[in-house]
């Protein structure tokens, strides 16, 4: 996975946020069936984005042990390399 599939990913999940954010917000304030069904569908993308990046994540911290091993890059070091990215 590239650096540009990593950052659309995450503005995508950022989409999902903002998207479920402002589907509270009209439900809030008007509380009726559209905006009940606009929030269930935000809802479920953002859950789905949620549980996604979750495996990514996973997905990532193994990549990164791997890359660290065949480089001779102590975990320890690996780990505080990623955190400092975020």
């Amino acid at each position: 996975m590239t650096l540009y599939e990593i950052k659309k990913y995450q503005k995508l999940v950022s989409n999902c946020q903002r998207e479920y954010i402002e589907a509270c917000k009209a439900f809030l304030y008007d509380p009726d069936f559209k905006h009940w069904k606009g929030y269930t569908y935000a809802y479920i993308r953002l859950y789905g984005s949620l549980s996604n990046a979750h495996s990514f994540e996973h997905y990532i911290k193994i990549r990164a042990s791997s890359l660290a091993f065949q480089s001779n890059v102590s975990t320890f070091h690996c780990d505080q390399m990623l955190e400092n990215y975020q």
